[in-house]
């Protein structure tokens, strides 16, 4: 007599969702990509006020070439004629970088 016992209870189960996952709070999700979005702005503006210390120019100059660049390719200023130009163009001498 067990073993009915335990089919029902498994059916059961089965029948109402118990391996399912429960639904996501999408506010969870709207509150993640908000903190990310801060962390990013923050990571930003650390970013330009170290390399302006670094290069000894103003944060706008910094700004003005990260907009035209991403921070990974600076360090290609030497060979890349892009990244070259985005520092002439914001009066920033690619010498600074070393």
């Amino acid at each position: 007599m067990k073993y009915p016992s335990v089919l029902l209870i498994t059916v059961f189960l089965a029948s109402c969702g118990g391996d399912s996952e429960p639904a996501a709070d999408p506010s969870l999700d709207d509150a993640a990509a908000e903190y990310q979005e801060e962390v990013k702005t923050k990571v930003r503006a650390s970013a330009v006020k170290a390399l302006a210390r670094e290069w000894d120019v103003d944060e706008d100059n910094v700004e003005c070439v990260l907009e035209k660049v991403r921070i990974s390719q600076i360090e290609q200023v030497e060979v890349d004629a892009e990244v070259q130009a985005a520092f002439k163009d914001c009066n920033v001498d690619p010498a600074v970088v070393r």
